[in-house]
């Protein structure tokens, strides 16, 4: 199901997300660039903006934010992981999910994540990520 997603991902990163290769981001983990390429999707913008590591446009942070909160919050996995994945530190991923859960209340964000995360249910095999209840944990 990975090919999928991954299939609009350009460059280092569709190697890394068909071969679980280092790449462009995702840390070598095949999540990262297979998850940031259905959220840049969504976005309209590069999945390779996603690893920039330099400040970039509010929409690029936005996106890599709503990735973050996705891999934490509905594939269930650890705030210290999913900061590797995205080659940020844990607290910065606790970060990025309070700001997307409070952004929930525009209805316009909660029916974006909402396509999203329908989208994750078709895209992966969920029955892979153990699935935690707390957005902090």
């Amino acid at each position: 199901m990975l090919n999928r997603v991954s299939a609009v991902v350009r460059g280092p990163a569709l190697v890394a997300a068909v071969s679980g290769g280092g790449g462009e981001g995702g840390g070598g983990d095949p999540t990262g660039p297979a998850l940031a390429a259905l959220v840049a999707a969504a976005f309209g913008i590069r999945a390779d903006a996603m690893w920039s590591v330099r400040r970039c446009s509010a929409d690029i942070s936005f996106a890599r934010q709503v990735a973050m909160y996705l891999a934490h919050t509905r594939l269930g996995i650890s705030l210290a992981r999913t900061g590797r994945i995205f080659g940020r530190d844990r607290t910065t991923v606790r970060h990025a999910c309070r700001r997307i859960e409070d952004r929930r209340e525009d209805p316009r964000v909660d029916a974006l994540l909402e396509c999203l995360e329908r989208a994750l249910e078709v895209s992966f095999d969920l029955s892979l990520f153990p699935r935690k209840g707390a957005v902090g944990g």
